[in-house]
């Protein structure tokens, strides 16, 4: 790790959260103001970190989420005062070649970029393992329920990508009166599906801010 920081400028931390003390006690000395750190520990924010390294440095805390796998992620950042405006575009340059670039203006922001994209991918994914175990409980081949369901997915995220409506706009332009669709949207309506998920997210920002808490 003292390697890294003697002959790099960006350092990406990249650890579990319960290591970023011991971390940061290592590499601490061997900072300079050349480093540019960049933080995609989940938990942790700048007052953590600026205690940790016994003081400020130029550091940018990042969220990503899994899909930066496939080139397809989405991650928020936030920079303190000491980032300049050029090392904020050397940033954006390297991530997005893997994923969508959001910069926030204040850090708690973080939190909710967690609970919308950081978890968002489990969401969908639920809902498609629900989607794929109903089609095959209907009669469909296990093999084709998996692939109607992705690509049912994956066409309703391009249509959303490419149109200039909102998904609900959309949602209601499919939704034909007295049809298929409206049958199971009134259903999910009376069941209080928005609530669920509206609830749901609530928990994730929740627990975001409670890590915070337990690691000092």
């Amino acid at each position: 790790n003292s390697d890294i920081l003697i002959n790099c400028e960006i350092v990406i931390l990249a650890v579990k959260p319960q290591t970023l003390n011991s971390v940061c006690a290592e590499i601490k000395y061997y900072i300079s103001k050349k480093n540019l750190i960049v933080s995609i520990v989940a938990g942790i924010n700048l007052a953590n970190i600026y205690k940790w390294l016994d003081g400020k440095q130029k550091i940018i805390r990042a969220m990503p989420n899994t899909p930066m796998l496939v080139k397809q992620g989405v991650v928020g950042l936030f920079a303190n005062e000491l980032v300049s405006a050029k090392e904020k575009a050397i940033i954006t340059l390297i991530l997005s070649k893997i994923s969508s670039c959001f910069w926030l203006e204040k850090e708690d922001a973080i939190d909710a970029i967690t609970a919308i994209s950081g978890s968002g991918p489990a969401y969908f994914l639920m809902l498609m393992e629900i989607m794929t175990e109903t089609a095959i409980q209907i009669g469909i081949d296990e093999k084709m329920a998996k692939d109607i369901t992705i690509k049912t997915a994956l066409g309703a995220s391009i249509m959303a990508n490419n149109s200039d409506k909102n998904s609900k706009q959309l949602r209601i332009d499919i939704t034909s009166k007295k049809g298929t669709t409206e049958a199971a949207i009134n259903y999910l309506e009376k069941q209080k599906f928005r609530d669920i998920m509206t609830q749901a997210i609530k928990m994730a920002l929740k627990r975001a801010k409670e890590l915070q808490k337990e690691i000092r």
